[in-house]
């Protein structure tokens, strides 16, 4: 019996459309945090709702949507959702922590998505 040729072949998609799907991805994660803000409070959850945008991100348009979602998803969870809102100033040093952290992880997901595309597409 001979093995069936499986193959998954990613379309290269415009890096406008990238850009829009990141930026999008980015607005429905502040949106959905804005909405559960009564159930979790203001400060809680700074962070956690915008890693499933950049997976979306790195999906659809590669490392570098991945990694403009990462910038803007920090620069949102700043602004929106930490002491004080509605600054971008951030005096705690637990937050700058968790902040550097979240982008870490996020190019590091960016990145690994990457590497999983580009094995996929071989």
């Amino acid at each position: 019996m001979a093995e069936a040729d499986v193959s998954y072949p990613l379309t290269t998609r415009s890096w406008p459309t990238a850009i829009a799907v990141a930026v999008l991805a980015t607005v429905a994660a502040t949106a959905l945090r804005v909405v559960l803000s009564p159930l979790v409070g203001d400060y809680a959850l700074r962070f956690t709702l915008y890693f499933p945008a950049i997976l979306v991100s790195a999906w659809y348009g590669g490392f570098r949507a991945a990694s403009l979602n990462a910038l803007l998803s920090a620069v949102a969870a700043s602004y929106f959702f930490t002491h004080p809102r509605h600054s971008f100033w951030i005096p705690d040093a637990d937050d700058r922590i968790s902040l550097l952290v979240f982008l870490f992880v996020g190019f590091g997901m960016a990145f690994m998505t990457q590497l999983f595309r580009e094995t996929l597409q071989r």
